[in-house]
C-alpha cells in the first residue's frame, strides 16, 4: 500500500508537469457512499466496485475496510494523504488529485466515502467538478449520512417545523444566525477551530466560544443532545443530554470528539401569518388563528384524531387505487438498478441496449419510452404489458 501510494503521488506531479500524459476521453469517476455502518452500502455497490479499474476509499469503519480489501486488495486508502503539519484543505486537494489522476489516463475510477459522499467530503465535490470541466464523465451516488441516523434515532422530522444545519467552526466564523424556532444540528463540535489533521485527537479550544454563542440564544440551562451515530452493526448510537452550560467543563466537555454532533430542539413557537393562511385556503377569514406551537405533535389523540378514526366506519378503497403488476419494463428497470455495466451502456446508447435479445419481451412502445429516459416516459413504459 505505501509503495503504491508514493508512486501515485509521483505520478500526480508528473502528469501536472506533462499534460500530454492524460487521455482525452474514456476516463470516468463515480463517488459512492459507504453509509455509517457496514451493510449501509447501496444495493449494487459491490458490482460498482468490482467493475472499476481503480478503487479509492476514505472511511473509518474497520469492518468495511476489511471487506473492501478482501474484495479489491489493491484499493487505495486516501487517508494516507493526511498530514498533521498540513491544513486539512491541503490534504483534500491532494486526495482529489489522486482520484483524478487515473481518470485522466482513461481509467474507470470508483471512490468510496464515509456516510453520504457529498456531506463533509470536499475532495469528492472537487474531483467531480474538475473531472466534468475537463470533459470526463463523473457522478456522485448518495449514501446514508449521520443526519439520517440522527433523525431516525432522535425521532424528529426535519421538515416540521424546519431544520438549520451548521458546521460549528463556520457558524462562529461567519456569525451565522440561529433560528430558535427550528431544529438545529451542529456538526464537528469536537474540533472547533482545528483545521489540521490530528490522529491523537483534537484540542477543541473553540468550544467555550460556541457555548457563549448558544447561551446568547438559549440560555445556559436549555437541554441539547450530544449524538454519535453507530459505526458498527449491532452497536447502539451514543445519545446523551446536557444543559448548554455543562458543555464548558467536566463529563459533557470530555465526551465530545471528532464524531460528535449537537442537536438542539426548537425553543420558540412561530406564529402563523394570518393573510397568507387565508390566501392559501388553509383558514377562513372569520376563523381564529390556532395558537403557535413550539413543536408539531404527531403522537396526540385530540378531537381531530378521534373524528378522523371514527370516520373509518365509512371507509372504502378509492377506485383510483391500483397495485402495480409486473411488466417487462419493470424487469428492465430492476436490472438497470442492479448492474452498473448495463447502466453505462444505457447512458451511452439506450436504444441499442433496449434492442438486445435479453429485452425482446418489451413492446415497441415501451422500448421507445424507456429510450427517452425521462421519469414520465418511464412511468408510461411501466404500464405497458
Amino acid at each position: 500500500m505505501a509503495d503504491r501510494c508514493e508512486n501515485l503521488a509521483r505520478e500526480i506531479v508528473h502528469d501536472l508537469e506533462n499534460p500530454s500524459a492524460r487521455e482525452e476521453t474514456g476516463g470516468e469517476l463515480t463517488v459512492i457512499g459507504s453509509g455509517i455502518c457496514y451493510l449501509d452500502f447501496l444495493n449494487d455497490a459491490e458490482a460498482e466496485i468490482r467493475s472499476a479499474d481503480v478503487v479509492f476509499y476514505c472511511f473509518y469503519d474497520r469492518v468495511s475496510q476489511i471487506w473492501l480489501h478482501d474484495l479489491v486488495p489493491e484499493a487505495i486508502d486516501l487517508r494516507v494523504f493526511y498530514d498533521a503539519t498540513l491544513d486539512r484543505f491541503a490534504t483534500y486537494t491532494r486526495m482529489a488529485e489522486a482520484m483524478l489522476q487515473p481518470v485522466r489516463r482513461g481509467k474507470r475510477v470508483v471512490a468510496i466515502y464515509y456516510g453520504h459522499p457529498g456531506i463533509f467530503a470536499s475532495p469528492a465535490h472537487r474531483a467531480i467538478k474538475i473531472a466534468r470541466r475537463e470533459g470526463y464523465r463523473a457522478r456522485m451516488r448518495p449514501g446514508i449520512s449521520a443526519l439520517d441516523y440522527l433523525v431516525a434515532d432522535l425521532g424528529f422530522d426535519p421538515a416540521l417545523p424546519g431544520l438549520q444545519s451548521f458546521e460549528a467552526t463556520d457558524m462562529l466564523l461567519r456569525d451565522r444566525r440561529i433560528d430558535p424556532s427550528l431544529h438545529i444540528v451542529l456538526w464537528q463540535v469536537g474540533l472547533i477551530g482545528d483545521l489540521k489533521h490530528s490522529p491523537q485527537g483534537f484540542v477543541n479550544a473553540g468550544l467555550p466560544m460556541l457555548v457563549d454563542v448558544l447561551e446568547e440564544t438559549y440560555g445556559s440551562i436549555w437541554q441539547v443532545t450530544h449524538y454519535i451515530a453507530p459505526q458498527y452493526v449491532g452497536v447502539e448510537p451514543l445519545i446523551e443530554s446536557f444543559a448548554i452550560g455543562e458543555l464548558r467543563h467536566g463529563e459533557a466537555k470530555s465526551s465530545l470528539c471528532s464524531l460528535s454532533t449537537l442537536y438542539i430542539p426548537p425553543m420558540q413557537a412561530c406564529s402563523t401569518n394570518p393573510m397568507r393562511s387565508v390566501s392559501l385556503g388553509i383558514r377562513r377569514p372569520d376563523e381564529p388563528l390556532p395558537p403557535p406551537e413550539r413543536e408539531f405533535r404527531t403522537d396526540r389523540y385530540g378531537t381531530f384524531e378521534h373524528d378522523t378514526l371514527k370516520n373509518l366506519e365509512r371507509f372504502k378503497v378509492s377506485p383510483d387505487y391500483f397495485l402495480p403488476q409486473p411488466t417487462p419494463a419493470a424487469d428492465f428497470m430492476i436490472a438497470l438498478s442492479r448492474e452498473p455495466e448495463l447502466r453505462r451502456r444505457y447512458r451511452s446508447d439506450a436504444a441499442a441496449v433496449l434492442s438486445e435479445d435479453r429485452f425482446s419481451n418489451l413492446s415497441e412502445r415501451a422500448a421507445k419510452l424507456l429510450a427517452i429516459g425521462h421519469p414520465s416516459a418511464v412511468v408510461a413504459a411501466l404500464a405497458e404489458k
